[in-house]
């Protein structure tokens, strides 16, 4: 895969995963998730973006082609580097996006948020300046980390989305009690709490059971 052609002829294609009310077995919205030209997953094809020094140039398309690409849903929700966030903020790129699905629908989920320590409050204001266009936020794989609360409590998020690594390990006391405080968290703060990556009925009812309203997962729903 020559990754710079890619980019030049858009090379990519998207899946959507559905989101849903789990009491009510509503699709509230659809994730998109990137594949490349023979079906590569997203880690493979930004690992080599990010050894040629591509990345923004992927994660720009890739907003491009995710809303150009999506089905009538009533809620898109689109990742984004925080640094590629700065840079539509500073340089009105965002602008080029407002046409491709209605910003009112479309939520921009922030990944990897692990290394943006020195960059918090420039991210917070960006995303404040964001949201006046009427998009909404979603916080990626949320811990209960103290950094990972104070971004919360920074970015004000729309939307929180569980990490599956505390799905696997529901048998353990500490990751059922993580759960249902960050669900009561989420709350508090009006935000929707999502958890990712369920994948059999035994997660499902015991996230639920946690207090957890919204869902997806291979369980219900794969992406198509």
């Amino acid at each position: 895969m020559q990754l710079l052609s890619v980019i030049l002829k858009k090379d990519i294609c998207f899946v959507y995963q559905p989101i849903f009310d789990l009491s009510s077995n509503i699709v509230i919205g659809a994730e998109g998730l990137m594949r490349g030209p023979d079906g590569q997953r997203p880690g493979f094809v930004f690992d080599q973006a990010k050894e040629l020094g591509f990345s923004r140039e992927l994660d720009y398309l890739c907003l491009q082609k995710s809303m150009e690409s999506a089905p009538p849903i009533s809620r898109l929700f689109v990742h984004v580097h925080p640094l590629t966030l700065l840079w539509l903020m500073k340089s009105k790129k965002i602008e080029e996006l407002i046409n491709l699905y209605p910003p009112e629908m479309v939520t921009f989920e922030l990944v990897e948020m692990d290394n943006i320590r020195g960059y918090i409050s420039e991210l917070a204001d960006a995303v404040s300046k964001l949201k006046k266009y009427g998009y909404s936020v979603a916080v990626d794989n949320i811990s209960f980390g103290f950094e990972r609360l104070l971004l919360v409590s920074l970015l004000k998020p729309e939307y929180i989305k569980l990490d599956r690594s505390f799905l696997i390990n529901l048998d353990r006391k500490i990751n059922q009690v993580i759960i249902k405080n960050l669900s009561n968290m989420a709350g508090e703060i009006n935000a929707i709490f999502i958890a990712e990556g369920i994948e059999t009925e035994d997660e499902l009812q015991r996230v639920m059971e946690l207090g957890v309203q919204f869902g997806q997962g291979f369980l219900l729903g794969k992406p198509c």
